[in-house]
Order: structure tokens, then C-alpha cells, then sequence
């Protein structure tokens, strides 16, 4: 069986496997990996497959060029990797592969994928298959059927070596992405991780998770993203996977997401003494009524500003997200959850503009791809009661550069809004000629 996985690319930077892997567009300098892809892909490979990867989006290799250069009939499956800011493109190119090579089979993955199934099902016959669940949970029962899937130790360490991983490389930087858990046991009903992974936790043994950074480290990595959304929810677990580093003497700085109340004191300090640089966790609202609304557990603000002031004293940075746009948020909500950012006073703030996703709390049925806004981080369903996609996208911009401002002054923001604004611009203009290549060869 010969194979091919690719994740397309039409001139936008698609992170492929956040928000739940349903994917975020970022006009950002900062490319990276899809771990979907990394994780299937080196899976199969230790299973001694006949398997090739193509994360276009790394490369940069568009979706039309990689049409007319590779050798599509070469394969017997090729696995496409959706993402919701681009589904509509990802679909046609799906149509271009199968009329390139008929003979070939065209899967399909992704959560967004997973999402529109039925649709595609009715309307896509060049799409052969539709994979419900992550890509490596697919091939590990197809190629190896007593699988143990109640831990995260089926996974193969993943073989950076074969993706153009320098190309994660951020100033001085060379980063590295692992998954040390997946999936998260909190109760919030609006979250996408938890509507693709089911609610639940499973790990990755830290000695494995040890085994996967020396890997890393060996290619010249020093820097791990751990791509966890919950990655201390068991504190017995971070001592360990702490003492281990210290044991092995490893020299790395990582970063993770978590939730800042499972935080406290001395598990920050032994966390700093491992190498850890970085920690990111949602705030989300000043609205406590919204967060009860949404079976979000509450904060205590006052617990979490000492913790992000005891972070900072230890050189750690931290990064809380926020969420603008709840159905009952009001332009003094979100006036308020401003400035309760400003207040907590984060190294980093990122505001986002609230979305609702087909099978997160509010099911929907005869969902089709036109549901999600393209080069967007959205869906087309209005949510608010008071303000417009547009105003709250609006508001969403205007904090983040307010927050910059008061951080890193004037010139700090001004400079990466033009940065972000001139690599967006290119985006759309390369995007919509990926348009008009594909509906032309596509007519043809």
C-alpha cells in the first residue's frame, strides 16, 4: 500500500491542529507544525508502511503547484487534512486529486471534516472516506488491532527529521511541538477540543515523553511547545515529568496551556527549575454569569493575579486568552473584560471573537462548508444579541493593540500590526489566485 498525507496550502498559515483541530488562520510570522500529521505519519512509518508526508503549509508549496508537480498516481490512498478557514478549498482540491488520478482513493480528516461528513457523503463523490476520529487512532487500528488506546503510548516519537521542522524556527529559536496529553476534562461546552476528543484526559508515559524531547534535542531543537490543552491537570504527573528533565540533566525550555487555578507556588518554581519558559491558560470573561452559563468553573481574580505576578518574578511568561462576544455580552462587558485583562496584567493578551461550532453546546443539523467563514477563525452564525461579527472582530483588534501598546509602547505595536497586516494582505492576494487556478482546472 503506497501513501500519501498531505495538509494543503493556498497562500494563508493555517495551524492546522488548534482550536480544537479544527484550525486557525494566523498572519503571523509564525509557521507551525500540524501534529495530526507529525503523529499519523510516524506512526505508520515505525509500522514499516510505504508512506510519505506533504505538510504544504511548512513548505509553502501551493495547492495548485503541488497539482502539476506531483505524481498523484503513484499512491493508492492519499489522507487530506481539512481545516475550517479553508474547507471550501480543501474539498475542491480533493475533487482536482481524484480527477488527476482516478484510480487513487481520497480520505479525508480533520475535525471539520468529521463535522460535515454527512455533506460530504451527499455531495462529494470524489471523497472515498471521511475519518471520523485523529488520523493516528485510524491507522493504529487498521495496522495494529490490539492497540491500547486508554494512554497517549501507541504513539510512535514523531520523526521531525522527515519535515522541514527548521522552518518552525521563530528569531533565535528552533521550536518543537509535542503532545504530552490530549483531549481535557473541563466541563466548558462551547470548547472544540473536547467536542473532537470527547471529554477526558490521556496521557503519554513521561518516560516516552522524555525519550520524544532527547529526539528532538538531537536535531537541533530547543524549544518545546507542548500542545496540551490541560498540561497540569495532574500535578503527580508535572512533578515527575519535572524530575526527569532535572535527572537526565536535559537542557530545554518549554512552554505550555493550562488552567492557572491548578497552579500554585512551589510547582511553578519546580516547573521554572525543568525549563519551563512559558505558561498560556484562558481567562476568557468578566462575566460570571456567562461562564456558569457556559458550565465554566469560576476564578478567583485575585488568586490568579498573585499567580501571574509570582510568574513573572521567576522570569516566566504568561499569555491569557479572552473571549469577546457571548450571546448576553454587551459593549460594558466586554469593556469590563478589558479591563480585567489589564488589571491581571498577563506578559501576552489575545482576545477572540466568541464562535459557535456545529457540536459544541448547541447541536446543528444540514451543516455545509459555506457554514465557515473563509481565512477566518469563524463561523457565519451570529451569536450576540448586541453587537455584529464585524464589531466584535473590531473590538478583538482594537484590545489587542491597546494591550501591546500599554505593554511594549507605541512603537512594539504599531510595528507588528503592520507586520500581521502586510502578511494577511499577501495571504488574500495569493489566495484568491489559488481560487481562480483551481475553478479554472476544474472547469477544464
Amino acid at each position: 500500500m503506497r501513501i500519501q498525507i498531505i495538509r494543503p496550502y493556498y497562500g494563508i498559515n493555517v495551524n492546522g491542529d488548534m482550536g480544537g483541530d479544527l484550525g486557525i488562520a494566523d498572519f503571523s510570522s509564525q509557521v507551525t507544525p500540524d501534529l495530526s500529521l507529525v503523529y499519523a505519519y510516524s506512526l505508520l512509518k515505525s509500522f514499516g508502511e510505504n508512506v510519505k508526508v506533504c505538510d504544504c503549509n511548512t513548505d509553502k508549496l501551493l495547492a495548485s503547484s503541488y497539482i502539476s508537480k506531483v505524481f498523484i498516481d503513484q499512491y493508492d490512498e492519499i489522507y487530506v487534512k481539512f481545516a475550517a478557514p479553508t474547507v471550501q478549498l480543501d474539498i475542491a482540491f480533493c475533487c482536482l486529486l481524484k480527477r488527476k488520478a482516478p484510480n487513487v482513493k481520497i480520505k479525508v480528516f480533520g475535525h471539520v471534516a468529521k463535522i460535515l461528513k454527512e455533506w460530504i457523503k451527499q455531495n462529494v463523490s470524489e471523497i472515498s472516506c471521511v475519518i471520523e476520529h485523529p488520523l493516528d487512532v485510524e491507522f493504529a487500528k487498521k495496522y495494529k488491532a490490539e492497540t491500547n488506546f486508554s494512554t497517549l503510548d501507541y504513539l510512535a516519537t514523531p520523526c521531525y527529521e522527515d519535515f522541514t521542522y527548521q522552518n518552525y524556527n521563530d528569531t533565535e529559536r528552533s521550536i518543537g511541538y509535542l503532545w504530552g496529553s490530549r483531549g481535557c476534562n473541563m466541563t466548558c461546552d462551547y470548547c472544540p477540543y473536547t467536542a473532537y476528543y470527547d471529554k477526558g484526559i490521556i496521557f503519554r508515559s513521561v518516560d516516552l515523553l522524555i525519550q520524544d524531547i532527547k529526539k528532538l534535542i538531537a536535531i537541533g531543537i530547543n524549544h518545546i511547545q507542548f500542545r496540551d490543552p490541560f498540561f497540569t491537570c495532574n500535578r503527580q504527573r508535572v512533578i515527575e515529568f519535572c524530575t526527569k528533565i532535572l535527572e537526565n540533566a536535559i537542557e530545554i525550555q518549554w512552554m505550555c496551556e493550562t488552567r492557572i487555578d491548578t497552579l500554585e507556588e512551589e510547582l511553578i518554581r519546580f516547573m521554572k527549575k525543568a525549563g519551563c519558559v512559558s505558561i498560556a491558560f484562558g481567562i476568557e470573561t468578566s462575566n460570571s454569569e456567562v461562564m456558569k452559563l457556559h458550565a465554566r468553573k469560576d476564578y478567583n481574580l485575585e488568586r490568579v493575579k498573585e499567580t501571574i505576578g509570582y510568574c513573572k518574578s521567576l522570569h516566566i511568561d504568561t499569555l491569557a486568552f479572552y473571549i469577546l462576544g457571548f450571546e448576553n455580552d454587551t459593549w460594558e462587558s466586554i469593556s469590563k473584560t478589558y479591563q480585567m485583562a489589564c488589571d491581571l496584567d498577563s506578559s501576552y493578551a489575545q482576545f477572540n471573537v466568541f464562535t459557535l461550532y456545529p457540536d459544541t453546546y448547541e447541536q446543528m443539523e444540514d451543516i455545509n462548508p459555506m457554514f465557515f467563514a473563509e481565512a477566518k477563525n469563524l463561523t457565519k452564525k451570529k451569536v450576540n444579541k448586541s453587537m455584529s461579527i464585524d464589531q466584535l472582530l473590531m473590538c478583538a483588534t482594537h484590545f489587542m493593540d491597546a494591550y501591546n501598546e500599554r505593554v511594549f509602547g507605541l512603537e512594539y505595536t504599531i510595528n507588528k500590526r503592520m507586520l500581521e497586516t502586510m502578511i494577511e494582505s499577501r495571504g488574500q492576494r495569493v489566495l484568491k489566485s489559488e481560487k481562480e487556478k483551481m475553478k479554472s482546472l476544474l472547469q477544464q
